[in-house]
C-alpha cells in the first residue's frame, strides 16, 4: 500500500472495473460523457482566440477553485437545492412525480377502490407519466408510453416496484 502511487492509474483502475460495472454500468457511461461535456463547457468559455490554451488554463483553474470552495462550504452552492419542474409532485426521499399526468383526480369504485385503499389508504387516483428516482434517473410509466406512437416507445425503461 505504501507504493500504490507508483502504480499507473489505468492499471489500478482494473481492480475496480467489475464491481463498478455491476454498481453503475459500463465505464463509457461514467467517463466519456462527463469528459466530453467538460471539454465542451471549457471550450465555450475561451474568450481570447490569440492565446486559447493560456485562456483555457485560466478558465479551468477558476472552475476548479470554485468547485473546491463549494466542496468545502456547501452553503455556497446555489444549485444544490433541489428544483422541481412545474406541476411536479415531490415524494420526498422516494422521488419526484413528473408530467405528463391526468388532468383530474379520479374517484375509484369497487375492487379498485378496495385494493388502492388497502395499499396506500387512498380512494382517489391520478396517473403520472414519469418518476425521477432519488439517484436522478427518470422512469416512464405505461400511462406515458401508451400515449406514444409505436416507433417512439421506450420499452427499456421498465422498472419493477415493490
Amino acid at each position: 500500500m505504501d507504493h500504490i502511487h507508483y502504480c499507473r492509474p489505468c492499471i489500478h483502475t482494473l481492480l475496480h472495473i467489475c464491481p463498478e460495472i455491476i454498481r453503475i454500468g459500463p465505464g463509457t457511461y461514467i467517463t466519456q460523457f462527463p469528459l466530453e461535456c467538460a471539454i465542451g463547457d471549457l471550450g465555450k468559455s475561451i474568450r481570447q482566440p490569440a492565446t486559447p490554451f493560456a485562456n483555457l488554463a485560466q478558465v479551468a483553474l477558476r472552475q476548479a477553485q470554485a468547485n473546491a470552495l463549494k466542496a468545502m462550504c456547501p452553503e455556497l452552492d446555489k444549485t444544490s437545492t433541489p428544483s422541481f419542474p412545474h406541476l411536479s409532485f415531490d415524494l420526498g426521499r422516494r422521488g419526484v412525480l413528473l408530467q405528463p399526468r391526468d388532468r383530474y383526480v379520479k374517484k375509484l369504485q369497487g375492487a379498485q377502490k378496495t385494493a388502492v385503499a388497502t395499499a396506500v389508504n387512498q380512494s382517489t387516483l391520478r396517473k403520472w407519466g414519469r418518476l425521477r428516482l432519488p439517484n436522478g434517473q427518470v422512469v416512464r410509466s405505461m400511462y406515458s408510453e401508451s400515449r406514444r406512437t409505436a416507433p417512439n416507445k421506450r420499452n427499456t425503461h421498465n422498472v419493477k416496484v415493490r
